[in-house]
């Protein structure tokens, strides 16, 4: 087949990448920004595209002659750049995209939508109210210490108050925010691949090792049936096709609860890209059976080395080297351009003084904000 990744900044979009060529197919990758990593996989034909959140007619429209010019038979998001592609489509661009519609995507994505939506399919849920005035934030001041608050449209929760008081935010109804009920237990991971709500390929893991509340490097593989069945009620229920995610947190009591959806690919995929058949569910051939991940934890070897390692309390540098050494490295055997991409990244980051992550999605983001695809 012939086959367009987009968000090619990302590591899971040069696995895919790596994935999609190791099956015979023909990759092309797509970016808005210089830091495309799937751009340096070998055997991958590279696209540069205007910013989406800039400039979505022109993204559009140039994702469009791709696809009309390569004869592009399936496009394959990775990132937030998926909005504007399901909005495109949605606007006339014949875009043969792996992704759902466009409101069903904004229902995910919106923190408050998504809670709404899972009670109603009678999941356990945490307490989530919308706030869209700051009054109605300082109103819940006093109880911040049991409350997290967040944008209605965020991600990787960098702008998070973890029971914390409320007193600089300002929502608004088009910038809306919750205060969500502060869960106490462990943290997981869900991600899975669905097409027309079958649930194609399954994985749950820890964000092991990560800095702050930032996104994880580390990710551990586990056995979580309570979590596939969550994620088959919601994609069943959806009709869902497309990659999906959930962070959802274990309490005390064995209750697996979501706290948030990300209708995108999310690092669970170099948990299943070495199991056979993913690559099938990726281009749409699988068969209808469940793929779960091997039991091999992964990780962003530099990330480790460079982030975790200097953070680390006394006493625990042995849980982090076999950590380490049990994991496999995802940045393993990339190229020197590739390495040389995220260490432009990472200077433009300190030269901006603009954190990393903000960095690598500023061009694609999407906040709610309507998009308008017409020049």
């Amino acid at each position: 087949m012939r086959l367009l990744v987009t968000g090619a900044r990302a590591p899971v979009a040069v696995e895919i990448a790596r994935l999609l060529l190791a099956a015979g197919h023909q990759v092309h990758t797509a970016d808005s920004g210089p830091f495309d990593l799937a751009g340096t996989v070998k055997g991958v034909r590279r696209h540069r595209l205007p910013p989406p959140r800039k400039q979505p007619a022109a993204f559009a429209r140039a994702v469009a002659e791709i696809v009309a010019r390569e004869s592009i038979e399936r496009v394959i998001p990775t990132c937030e750049e998926v909005f504007y592609l399901a909005a495109a489509r949605e606007q006339g661009y014949p875009l043969p995209l792996f992704a759902p519609d466009f409101g069903t995507l904004r229902r995910l994505h919106d923190k408050h939508a998504f809670i709404a939506l899972a009670a109603g399919l009678g999941l356990p849920v945490p307490d989530t109210r919308l706030l869209e005035s700051r009054e109605q934030g300082m109103a819940l001041a006093p109880l911040a210490r049991d409350l997290v608050f967040k944008p209605a449209f965020s991600r990787f929760g960098t702008q998070a108050l973890v029971g914390e008081r409320p007193d600089g935010i300002t929502p608004t109804p088009l910038r809306p925010w919750v205060a969500q009920e502060r869960l106490q237990g462990e943290e997981l991971c869900l991600y899975a691949l669905a097409s027309a709500g079958r649930l194609d390929a399954f994985c749950a893991y820890r964000p092991l090792y990560r800095l702050g509340r930032a996104s994880s490097f580390y990710f551990e593989p586990i056995a979580a049936p309570d979590g596939e069945a969550l994620v088959r009620r919601v994609t069943e229920a959806l009709t869902y096709t497309g990659q999906i995610a959930f962070d959802a947190i274990r309490t005390s009591d064995g209750r697996l609860l979501p706290i948030e959806c990300n209708p995108r690919a999310t690092s669970g995929v170099h948990l299943l890209a070495g199991t056979p058949g993913f690559a099938a569910c990726l281009t749409g051939e699988a068969q209808a059976r469940m793929l779960v991940a091997p039991g091999e934890p992964a990780m962003l070897g530099l990330a480790m080395v460079l982030i975790a390692l200097p953070h680390l309390r006394f006493g625990h540098i042995g849980a982090w080297r076999r950590d380490y050494a049990r994991a496999r490295d995802v940045l393993a055997g990339f190229n020197g351009r590739t390495l040389g991409t995220l260490a432009r990244q990472a200077l433009e980051s300190a030269r901006r003084r603009i954190p990393l992550r903000a960095i690598a999605t500023h061009d694609i983001e999407w906040d709610g904000e309507p998009i308008d695809m017409r020049e």
